[in-house]
């Protein structure tokens, strides 16, 4: 059974809202935070462990994944966590691997999986072969979408939190 079109958009519209009025109100509190920290003495010693800690951002993003929204952030300086990936996930139409690629488009022609299932036959066994595999849909046959990511032109605000704040 599947839910109307606009029911979706609508619930998506809603948390899209949400996550930036709660990123707004974080800044604030950020930056109310950080003007009392300028004022300290400068004798104190800077702090460790835990109290290291400036920043806590939460982004909350529907269906998306961390890699596909910031698996770029080192070309932003942010440190680099692992190596480029150099292989993509095979294509079930039998054509060559895909590959990760920049996309523009912020809607997707159809949702990816979130099953149960569904992620441990994406995961593969540790694999992690099966991303196009499990997505395939009849706008999108080769499951391509899953292999997609941003970048910071398509996603100047996110880009622009994460250097903030990073």
């Amino acid at each position: 059974m599947r839910r109307r079109q606009n029911t979706h958009v609508g619930r998506r519209l809603a948390s899209g809202c949400l996550a930036v009025a709660l990123v707004l109100v974080g800044t604030t509190a950020i930056a109310g935070a950080a003007s009392a920290h300028q004022h300290a003495a400068p004798h104190e010693r800077p702090p460790r462990g835990i109290a290291k800690i400036s920043h806590v951002v939460v982004l909350m993003q529907e269906n998306r994944s961390y890699d596909s929204y910031f698996g770029q952030l080192h070309f932003e300086g942010q440190p680099q966590s692992s190596r480029e990936p150099d292989v993509g996930n095979p294509d079930p139409l039998g054509g060559p691997p895909i590959r990760p690629f920049l996309t523009t488009n912020p809607c997707t022609s159809a949702d990816l999986s979130h099953s149960w299932d569904g992620t441990h036959q994406e995961i593969d066994g540790g694999r992690m072969d099966g991303f196009t595999a499990q997505n395939e849909d009849p706008t999108d046959p080769s499951g391509s979408r899953t292999m997609s990511y941003y970048d910071d032109q398509t996603l100047p605000f996110y880009y622009g939190i994460a250097n903030e704040f990073s």
